[in-house]
């Protein structure tokens, strides 16, 4: 009898263990990932918090930090078919400086000319006016190769294009769109796919 309950238990702990790989492999699929520089991220604690209000957003699976001599990353696993916004990013670190972050002395922010601009980002604008300034601030950015609009009745999509292995960054793209009086409304990053 208790050889059979062990053997039972066994069974029990192995479907649990297969029904959490699935799931796991279930909620990776189609998965992308957003990597954004981050400052005033100094230590687990503050890591913690703003993983903490990243997770709130909805579309986000997980959130994890890497760091290398260029400073820190938020590494952002989105669900499928979801994307992170700019503005809600900024408001999760808003959040996340006053929970965590000004007991520190510390503010959380995005360095935007760290974060790369690249085919997983999409700018969401208003009408655009003037597409020979927009060429022609565009032009302006290093790697620039190419881009492309998706026009809406009140609001475009605006995807930038770069050459081969380069990626121009956040801040000098929003300052290109701002010189070609272009009125950005968000930020939408889609996130690479996620490598198998």
């Amino acid at each position: 009898m208790t050889n059979l309950i062990g053997k039972a238990a066994a069974a029990a702990v192995l479907a649990l263990s297969l029904a959490a790989c699935a799931e796991d492999k279930e909620s990776s699929e189609g998965a992308r990932v957003v990597k954004l520089a981050v400052t005033g991220v100094q230590a687990g604690c503050c890591d913690s918090a703003v993983a903490d209000e990243v997770k709130k957003i909805a579309g986000v699976a997980s959130v994890a930090f890497e760091e290398d001599k260029t400073g820190k990353r938020a590494v952002i696993r989105l669900k499928p078919d979801s994307f992170l916004s700019l503005s809600k990013m900024q408001e999760a670190l808003k959040a996340a400086t006053a929970s965590m972050g000004k007991a520190m002395g510390l503010e959380y922010k995005l360095d935007e000319a760290k974060v790369p601009v690249d085919a997983h980002v999409a700018f969401r604008t208003g009408p655009i006016a003037d597409k020979a300034a927009l060429d022609k601030a565009l032009a302006a950015l290093k790697g620039f190769e190419s881009s492309s609009v998706e026009e809406g009745k009140a609001v475009s999509t605006l995807t930038l294009k770069f050459k081969e292995g380069e990626a121009g960054n956040l801040k000098d793209a929003l300052a290109a769109l701002k010189d070609a009086k272009v009125d950005v409304k968000d930020v939408d990053f889609l996130g690479a796919p996620t490598k198998k």
